[in-house]
C-alpha cells in the first residue's frame, strides 16, 4: 500500500469520525453537559479555588488572544523558514475565525451561566460551544509537535523507530543518487541523545494540551462535549493542514510573490491591480460572513434570562458587546491579519531569491540570542502595537465601530506593518539574516523563499540535465 493510499484512507477514515461525532453530539450534548457540570463542581470542591485556579489559568492563557499573538511573533522571528510560518499563520487565523463562527452557530452556554454549583474562575462570556481553548490548542502544539519534533523521525535520529527510518533514508539516498554525486551530500546518522528528547518534548506538549483542556473544565469555561468537540475540529484541521492544505497556502504566497509583486525590472514596480481588487473582494466577503450571521442571531436568538444574570455576577465589568454572539462577532476579526499580510506583499517592491534550507539548519545559538530577542521585541512592538492600538480606541457603544475600526482596521494594519514596516526595522537595526522573509538590501526589498531538500534535489537534477544537454550539443557542433 502506496504512502497516497495510506493518507487517503487516513482523511476519508477521519473525516467520517468527524462526520460521525458532530451528529451525535447532537444527541448527548445536553447529558454531557450536565454531567460535565457535576464534575466540575465536585473537582472545585476537591481541589479548591486557589492554587489549581492560578495553575490552570495559567496554562490556558497560553490561547488567550494577547499571548496566543505574542507566542505567534515570537516564533516567527525565530522560524528559519519565513513562508511556511506565514502560510501557517494564515491558516491559524482563518481557523479561528471559523471557531468564532461556529460558536454563534451553536450559540451553546456556558457551565457557569446554568449551574449554579460551578463557578466561574475566569471571566469569559461569549458562547462556549466548541472550545476554542481546545481546538486550537490541538492546531498550535499539534504544528509545532510536527516542524521541530516529528522532523527528528524524518532524519532518521531515533533509534526506536529504526524500520520506519531506514526505509525513509533509503528513499532519500536513492534520490540523492540521482540527482546528485553522492560525495556532495553529507549523510544523516542516528542520534540517541535525540530519543530521549522526543519522548521528554512529546510527553511535555501533550501534558500542556491535557493541562488546557482539563482547566477549561476546572474553571467553569466548557463542559466534556464542548472541549471534546473543539479537539476533534482541532485534530481534524491540523491533519488536513499538514497533509494537504500546506503546500496550498505556501503556492498561494509564492504566487502571489512570483508573479505580481516583483518583475524582472527591479527600478520598476508593477502592482497587479485585477489581484488586489480579487483579495479585497475576497476581504468583503470574510468581513460580510459574520455580518450576516451576527444579524441573524439577533433577530433569532433569544437570551435566557438566568445567563444575563449569571455573567453580570460572575463578570461585573462586562458590558454586552462583550457577551454571547456580540463577543463572537468581534472575534471575526482576527481574520483581517490574513489580508493584511496579502495586502502587505502586493505592495512590496523588490526582487525574488531562492534559499535552500539546510537540512541542520538550526534556527539561533547562543551567540546570536540577543539578536532573536531584539526581533522578537520589535515584531511585538510594532504588529502587535498597532492593532494593540486600535483595539483600544473608543467605539461609543457601536457594534459595526468595534468590528471595523477597532478590531479588523487594527489587524489589518498590524499583518501589513509585519511585512511592510519590520524588515525595514531589522536593516536599520542591522539585525536581519540570511532567510528573512522580505529582507532589505540596498534599500532594495529582496523577496528570500524556501525550497526543502527534496525540491532542491530535483531543481539540481534538472540543472544537471540542462548542462549535460548543452554540453553534447557543443561537441555535436
Amino acid at each position: 500500500m502506496g504512502n497516497s493510499t495510506v493518507r487517503l484512507f487516513l482523511t476519508i477514515t477521519l473525516s467520517l469520525l468527524l462526520l460521525i461525532y458532530i451528529i451525535a453530539d447532537c444527541f448527548f450534548r445536553e447529558s454531557a453537559f450536565h454531567e460535565s457540570n457535576n464534575f466540575a463542581a465536585s473537582a472545585q470542591e476537591k481541589l479548591g479555588t486557589g492554587f489549581f485556579r492560578i495553575f490552570f489559568i495559567t496554562f490556558c492563557d497560553i490561547l488567550y488572544p494577547i499571548f496566543a499573538g505574542a507566542i505567534l511573533m515570537i516564533y516567527y522571528s525565530f522560524a528559519p523558514n519565513k513562508i511556511k510560518t506565514l502560510a501557517f499563520f494564515l491558516f491559524f487565523f482563518l481557523i479561528t475565525y471559523l471557531c468564532s463562527i461556529l460558536k454563534m452557530i451553536y450559540h451553546d452556554p456556558r457551565p457557569y451561566w446554568v449551574s449554579p454549583s460551578v463557578k466561574a474562575l475566569e471571566c469569559y462570556s461569549e458562547y462556549g460551544n466548541p472550545s476554542g481553548h481546545s481546538m486550537m490548542s490541538i492546531i498550535l502544539f499539534g504544528y509545532l509537535w510536527h516542524k521541530h519534533i516529528w522532523v527528528w523521525v524524518e532524519k532518521g535520529q531515533l533509534g526506536f523507530l529504526s524500520i520506519w527510518q531506514n526505509e525513509q533514508k533509503q528513499m532519500n539516498e536513492n534520490l540523492i543518487k540521482e540527482s546528485i554525486d553522492k560525495d556532495k551530500v553529507s549523510g544523516v546518522h542516528t542520534n540517541p541523545s535525540k530519543t530521549l528528547k522526543f519522548c521528554f518534548s512529546t510527553g511535555a506538549i501533550v501534558l500542556i494540551v491535557f493541562f488546557i483542556l482539563f482547566g477549561r473544565i476546572f474553571l467553569g469555561m466548557h463542559s466534556y462535549n464542548e472541549v471534546f468537540l473543539g479537539f476533534f475540529y482541532g485534530f481534524y484541521f491540523i491533519y488536513m493542514y499538514l497533509t494537504y492544505l500546506e503546500d496550498i497556502f505556501i503556492a498561494l504566497l509564492h504566487s502571489i510573490i512570483v508573479k505580481n509583486s516583483h518583475e524582472i525590472n527591479e527600478n520598476f514596480h508593477y502592482i497587479s491591480w485585477m489581484l488586489f481588487g480579487l483579495t479585497f473582494a475576497f476581504y468583503m466577503i470574510f468581513l460580510l460572513v459574520p455580518i450576516v450571521a451576527f444579524e441573524a442571531c439577533k433577530s433569532h436568538i433569544s437570551i435566557p434570562e438566568i445567563w444575563y444574570l449569571a455573567i453580570r455576577t460572575s463578570c461585573p465589568s462586562n458590558n454586552m458587546f462583550k457577551m454571547f454572539y456580540y463577543k463572537c462577532f468581534l472575534d471575526c476579526g482576527i481574520i483581517s491579519t490574513c489580508f493584511g499580510i496579502f495586502f502587505g506583499i502586493l505592495f512590496t517592491k523588490g526582487k525574488h531569491e531562492i534559499i535552500i534550507n539546510d537540512i541542520n539548519f538550526e534556527p539561533y545559538t547562543g551567540k546570536n540570542f540577543t539578536k532573536y530577542v531584539m526581533r522578537a521585541i520589535i515584531i511585538i512592538l510594532v504588529s502587535g502595537g498597532i492593532t494593540g492600538v486600535f483595539s483600544v480606541l473608543p467605539y461609543h457603544n457601536d457594534i459595526y465601530m468595534a468590528y471595523f475600526v477597532n478590531i479588523n482596521l487594527g489587524t489589518l494594519l498590524g499583518g501589513f506593518a509585519l511585512i511592510k514596516i519590520v524588515p525595514f526595522i531589522f536593516s536599520k537595526c542591522k539585525i536581519d539574516q540570511e532567510g528573512d522573509f522580505l529582507k532589505y538590501n540596498g534599500g532594495e526589498m529582496i523577496l528570500k523563499s524556501e525550497m526543502d531538500q527534496e525540491a532542491a534535489i530535483v531543481s539540481m537534477k534538472n540543472s544537471d540535465v540542462e548542462m549535460s544537454t548543452s554540453t553534447k550539443a557543443s561537441s555535436a557542433n
